[in-house]
């Protein structure tokens, strides 16, 4: 058996796992030879290894994964990295003696500050302190404080770094110390030669502790959306990957390719609870049927949270976008590094512009503020997969948020925050007890207003979703009166939506109502 220097030459990271490459050249004479790489991470996955090669005259015979074993890192190197951990220690210790320091003396200052405005004044009056030199203690009390909170800054600032490299040596001394396993992978590979030849071998694999995600940065302005579409790589396989050629694929190796099988739907008697559990059970419902309501609100999103810190702009070159079958594989131009950390390491994917269509979605029974989206069309060749985007509206930072996956074509919406300056107002004109009774039926009627102004410099296209009740018994009666105008759409679960456009200035109102019949000596709930 003869070992072959192999390093990795690609890597193409998965969601959730990694396809290595590795190439080695090496000289044989004819015959039978069999060639070895490793050792390798346990992690490999031994069905997954393929080979082949470059060679005149030189037949694969058979590849199979193997176990070796591997001695203890060398003292020397367990001694330099116990020497980095030492001398971190001791310059982590002597920072926080200086952190110490610097607290005692802003203590010391705040406290001379606070027993000044006693003893100070009385100074003044006994003539042994003048006004200039009150003035002057307190400048001098004030830069003082201000330079020692700087300084403590720093002191901070460079003890987080000295943290981390000391969790990254900490790291290297749990792979390469007495906790490393001694058992490793080892692919074998038998080749036969006709004649003496150089042989180049190349071999892959999958192994396991290697992710991307995506991350974007989104820009709308007017009706255009900028999307910087990014990849955050990580990678903590055991072995560290060296300016390699990185491939990001979308596929999902590890989705079972079986179709799923439906087993019958039986249908049988439900038991129905006490009655007191059948209240709860109908108030349960109740609050299901005002949840689905709002679910059904055609994603009205929330208030935008704002981010700590935005997507810094950046020129990369972006990746070469290949497809296969159902899944996208994007090559990035330049040789990386990605070492065994599990350290965040980002890259640009794409940069492209697609077409948007803002909205304005007003839900004034739950919230008086009208909050703007925009509709866009993935009109780009790339699926973008769920991932955190922070979105800008013009120079202006809006907030974060989830982006679902989206194939090519198809249509999803990005909340942009609150918009002040398209207005709703919602009024309840009328709810009335009708005094006439029907048999033994009771009549309730209620009718409601609504306002929409747009201040904007341009028209408005608003989305305004309000609701009537869904009866939950067949005693009780909803019926909807005409509204002006009437909805664009009106859902089983009576959920209501106006489509209207506003032009610069212009106010609108909305009016509906509608009719509640029930028994007289039934008290209805949710009115």
């Amino acid at each position: 058996m003869q070992a072959i220097e192999a390093p990795i030459v690609a890597a193409t990271v998965y969601l959730d796992v990694a396809r290595i490459a590795r190439r080695g050249t090496v000289h044989l004479t004819a015959g039978e030879h069999v060639l070895a790489i490793g050792p390798l991470p346990n992690g490999l996955e031994p069905d997954s290894v393929r080979a082949a090669g470059q060679g005149e005259g030189v037949r694969i015979l058979g590849v199979e994964v193997g176990t070796t074993y591997i001695d203890r890192p060398p003292e020397a190197t367990l001694d330099e990295l116990l020497g980095q951990l030492e001398e971190l220690d001791e310059s982590l210790a002597a920072l926080a003696d200086r952190q110490e320091v610097e607290k005692a003396r802003l203590e010391m200052l705040h406290h001379m500050r606070t027993s000044g405005g006693e003893t100070l004044p009385r100074g003044l009056a006994l003539g042994r302190l003048d006004l200039a030199g009150l003035q002057t203690l307190e400048a001098h009390l004030a830069q003082e404080t201000h330079a020692a909170k700087e300084r403590l800054r720093l002191l901070n600032r460079e003890s987080k770094v000295l943290n981390k490299k000391r969790e990254n040596v900490k790291a290297q001394l749990d792979r390469h110390g007495k906790s490393e396993p001694a058992q490793r992978r080892q692919i074998r590979v038998s080749v036969e030669i006709d004649a003496e030849t150089d042989f180049t071998l190349e071999v892959s694999y999958v192994i396991e502790g290697a992710s991307w995600t995506p991350l974007y940065d989104i820009r709308l302005t007017d009706s255009r959306v900028n999307v910087n579409y990014f990849a955050l790589i990580r990678q903590r396989t055991g072995e560290d990957w060296q300016g390699v050629q990185l491939s990001l694929s979308t596929a999902r190796p590890a989705v079972k390719a079986t179709i799923p099988f439906l087993s019958p739907w039986y249908l049988g008697y439900r038991v129905f609870p006490a009655p007191a559990a059948r209240a709860r059970a109908w108030r349960g419902l109740g609050a299901t049927v005002h949840t689905l309501a709002q679910a059904d609100m055609d994603e009205v999103p929330p208030p935008a949270e704002a981010l700590e810190a935005a997507i810094p702009e950046a020129e990369v070159a972006q990746a070469q976008l290949e497809r296969t079958g159902a899944a996208v594989t994007y090559r990035v131009g330049t040789a990386v590094d990605v070492p065994s950390d599990d350290s965040p390491h980002k890259t640009l994917v794409a940069a492209f512009h697609l077409d948007a269509e803002l909205q304005y979605v007003a839900v004034p029974k739950l919230s008086d503020e009208v909050y703007s989206r925009a509709k866009v069309t993935n009109s780009s060749p790339h699926t973008l997969l769920p991932g955190e985007a922070a979105i800008f509206h013009g120079d202006e930072f809006v907030g974060k948020t989830q982006l679902k996956r989206t194939a090519p074509n198809e249509l999803f919406s990005l909340p942009l925050g609150i918009e002040d300056r398209v207005r709703v107002e919602r009024e309840l004109t009328k709810n009335d007890v009708s005094k006439r009774l029907m048999g033994t039926t009771r009549r309730l009627a209620s009718s409601y207003t609504v306002r929409l102004a747009n201040y904007l410099d341009k028209p408005a296209k608003i989305v305004l979703v309000d609701q009537i009740p869904v009866s939950q018994h067949e005693q009780i009666k909803v019926s909807f009166q005409d509204a002006f105008p009437k909805p664009s759409e009106h859902s089983d679960l009576n959920i209501l939506r106006w489509r209207v456009t506003l032009e610069p200035n212009e106010q609108r109102e909305i009016r509906y109502g509608f009719t509640v019949e029930h028994p007289r000596d039934q008290a209805i709930s949710g009115m």
